[in-house]
């Protein structure tokens, strides 16, 4: 199976984002470990764009968190300012589609061997 990168990407985004509430950091600092385990550099700004997307198809809502209020849902992509300071989780949609879709890694962490990520024809 060969995927491209931007497929891979965004399947690496939208499981970081499956625990919960995640702040950017933790997404974007695993999401770069997983890519470059696989080949492939990012980053911080190519994370933000998957996540943007993510948000805008549904996939994904961002929250503030506060310990003095409950949780408030920031509606649709967050300003570009605010994106490391508010937290991210999977929608019910995002949940099925990660429940279903691809994923490079097994449960115990290795690699998948049955795919590859196809060159990107920027880079040539």
């Amino acid at each position: 199976m060969t995927i491209t990168p931007e497929e891979l990407l965004r399947a690496l985004v939208l499981n970081e984002a499956s625990d919960s509430y995640q702040p950017f950091e933790k997404i974007g600092r695993n999401s770069r470990a997983l890519a470059n385990q696989c080949g492939l550099a990012v980053t911080s700004a190519t994370v933000v764009g998957v996540l943007s997307d993510l948000i805008r198809d549904g996939l994904v809502k961002a929250v503030w968190l506060s310990s003095r209020e409950d949780p408030r849902e920031v509606q649709g992509v967050p300003r570009e300012a605010d994106i490391p300071r508010v937290y991210y989780f999977q929608t019910e949609e995002g949940m099925r589609a990660n429940a279903t879709g691809f994923y490079p890694f097994d449960d115990s962490g290795n690699m998948l061997t049955d795919f590859s990520v196809a060159p990107n024809p920027d880079s040539r």
